[in-house]
């Protein structure tokens, strides 16, 4: 009997904790299944959905590395989505080869340019695109820097797929990884064949502009020479009109002065010192002629003497009164606020009263 009941007794504790292990086992593996599909939603990209971490055991600590994870993937996808966007999207051809130039990445603008699509291009080596015109030296030069782990920047004139040719600039880095080693190269090229296009055109014009211009200086040169023979030849003209005018003319003041010496009735008088006076302004509009090439030539210059106003003004009346009188006019002067002694060139003064 006491056998029984204690037989009983640990049957009813076997089977609680049976009971209890079962209960046990199903709840870690609830939370363990719980960890497996957020561990898959992570890895599908999923990174909204947290796993609930609510105790602190060592299930509810993984829980919570699990969304610390799921955060910091979700940042650097995010990162590495801008940078994919970007390169996609540039407007520049970007291209990334592995160590022996095979094509590992094309961008749509590459796609564009080419003809090739991405997968065509996908394996292949750039040098699809050489048209045979670009110098073998631009290469050596290039793989010359490339294995030497530097930069480089140059021109290529390609071909495109439909067999167009095309000029680009292209800049190729190394990319190193973080222990310093080279993985790929990186090409970033520009289509400057309408720039070099527009910079012929350029250079065409402004070649023919410095023609015209070369030809238009010599056109001027030889219109100025011209134009200092024919100066120089009016002023030989003038200077022998001037002689064979002053000539007979001084010949004329000379006989005037004769005559004056012998003595004449005064109406004659008279009209023997207009004679002079007419000659005198004749004899110095004739130098005046010769002042006017002076004038041209940047060779005048004005005399600076004393004489009396009164003097000149006394001339020229002599020499306008018969016109004036024709004229039925008077002239009258007023030189009492006008200084009489002045330094100048009398000359010039007295032809400007009289024109």
């Amino acid at each position: 009997t006491w056998g029984a009941q204690v037989v009983k007794s640990l049957f009813g504790y076997a089977v609680f904790l049976l009971a209890m292990g079962y209960l046990l086992e199903k709840l870690v593996t609830q939370r363990i299944a719980g960890l497996q599909a957020g561990a898959e939603r992570i890895a599908k990209g999923n990174y909204a959905t947290q796993l609930v971490a609510d105790s602190t055991d060592e299930i509810g600590r993984l829980a919570e590395a699990f969304n610390r994870m799921a955060d910091g993937v979700q940042s650097r996808e995010q990162t590495l989505s801008k940078l994919s966007q970007a390169v996609e999207q540039s407007p520049e051809s970007i291209v990334i080869t592995d160590l022996q130039g095979n094509i590992e990445y094309v961008n749509s603008c590459f796609v564009e340019n080419t003809g090739y699509s991405f997968e065509q291009a996908l394996g292949q080596n750039p040098r699809i695109l050489q048209s045979g015109i670009t110098p073998l030296a631009t290469y050596e030069s290039m793989w010359t820097a490339l294995k030497a782990g530097k930069g480089w920047q140059g021109e290529f004139i390609n071909q495109r797929k439909d067999g167009s040719v095309y000029i680009e600039f292209a800049i190729i880095a190394p990319i190193r990884q973080p222990d310093g080693q080279i993985s790929n190269y990186l090409a970033v090229k520009q289509d400057i064949t309408e720039k070099k296009r527009i910079g012929r055109e350029l250079d065409a014009h402004r070649h023919h502009l410095e023609q015209l211009v070369a030809c238009r200086t010599a056109e001027l040169s030889e219109a100025r020479q011209r134009a200092d023979e024919a100066n120089l030849a009016k002023s030989d003209f003038l200077a022998n009109m001037s002689h064979e005018i002053r000539t007979p003319l001084n010949a004329i003041n000379g006989m005037a002065y004769l005559i004056r010496r012998e003595g004449l009735p005064p109406e004659q008088m008279a009209r023997l010192a207009k004679l002079e006076i007419s000659g005198k302004h004749l004899l110095e509009t004739i130098n005046a002629v010769l002042d006017l090439s002076k004038i041209e030539a940047g060779k005048m210059v004005l005399e600076q003497t004393d004489f009396e106003l009164d003097k000149v003004i006394e001339t020229v009346f002599s020499m306008s009164a018969d016109r004036a009188a024709s004229k039925q006019l008077q002239l009258l002067t007023n030189l009492s606020s006008t200084p009489l002694h002045l330094n100048g060139d009398q000359t010039r003064l007295q032809q400007a009263l009289l024109n």
